[in-house]
């Protein structure tokens, strides 16, 4: 179970400078947004102005916490509480893949990063439940920090040091833990032990069909595949497969040559063959092709060892 390679479109392992630019769109928004919140009255017509400013932002970890801060800041306690459970349904992955490199990595965009980070962890420190402000500070050690202030980073390790049980039950809040194994699993693993993390999984597949993503049962997958729930995973695995969604197929493809998958069938139909590992490569290569998820996919083909001259264009 691995960090999210790169931070809002930055894979950690790459070293290199890219040509940077200014994301005006960004900035515009955190302008106004700051511009309204030093205001002596702020009516129901701003309100919806702001949030209307904030929702053309592409998804992502900004605007997911502009909402966050937004909602927080007009006292709308209920309202910041749902937005953030919204942002933690996000596999931190699917915040990086469709954002622009170029516009989102340059130290303008971390430092206001920044900024918003600090606000939401005062508010979280002061009007979410311990087990969500600890959810939320596991979420973002899912991310890349590297390039925030130290105090901020600092912060979100001092929310996430509890002793074992206490983390233990945090993990089994139906509002805050069990409902996000991609953000639970490493953590409960590495305190526990396989036991422990097989019976959230257990826990996590008895919830509602409407709650459950495949995408979120990936990290346990990568442990092993409990017997007793093979056929469930099975289905949720061919259900990524089968998939047109490119994140779908992106966790799909982080199993591929998982020794518990390779050449199994269910219902007449293989879950995984020993060609995917093409597979991988040319559905990176399309989208490569198509320049979508550029960096990330680059990425991804060098870690299969294709090296192309070609591909230096997509570095530009």
């Amino acid at each position: 179970m691995k960090r999210c390679p790169y931070f809002v479109g930055r894979p950690r392992y790459f070293n290199y400078n890219l040509r940077q630019e200014p994301n005006n769109e960004l900035l515009n928004v955190y302008e106004q947004y700051k511009k309204m919140k030093s205001s002596k009255e702020i009516s129901s017509l701003d309100y919806a102005n702001i949030l209307k400013q904030i929702n053309t932002l592409p998804v992502s970890l900004f605007r997911s916490l502009f909402l966050i801060n937004w909602s927080f800041f007009n006292n709308r306690i209920d309202s910041a509480k749902i937005k953030l459970e919204e942002l933690l349904r996000y596999e931190p992955l699917e915040l990086a893949i469709g954002l622009e490199y170029k516009k989102y990595n340059n130290p303008k965009s971390f430092e206001l990063l920044g900024e918003l980070l600090k606000e939401t962890l005062y508010y979280i420190d002061d009007k979410v439940e311990k087990e969500g402000a600890v959810a939320f500070c596991l979420y973002l050690k899912k991310f890349s920090l590297d390039n925030l202030n130290e105090a901020i980073i600092e912060q979100i390790n001092d929310v996430t040091q509890r002793d074992k049980d206490e983390m233990l039950k945090f993990s089994k809040s139906f509002r805050w833990g069990v409902q996000y194994p991609h953000i639970w699993a490493e953590v409960i693993f590495k305190m526990f032990g396989e036991k422990e993390a097989e019976d959230m999984l257990k826990n996590y597949m008895k919830l509602p069909l409407k709650v459950k993503k495949p995408i979120y049962i990936i990290s346990f997958l990568q442990l092993r595949i409990p017997s007793e729930l093979r056929d469930e995973i099975y289905q949720f695995i061919l259900e990524l497969k089968n998939s047109n969604n490119i994140f779908d197929k992106i966790k799909y493809y982080e199993l591929v040559g998982h020794p518990e998958l390779t050449n199994v069938t269910y219902h007449g139909e293989k879950i995984m063959s020993r060609g995917e590992f093409n597979n991988k490569r040319a559905f990176y290569s399309h989208l490569l092709a198509e320049k979508k998820a550029k960096i990330f996919s680059l990425y991804q083909l060098l870690r299969l060892g294709d090296y192309q001259k070609k591909y230096l264009e997509f570095l530009q």
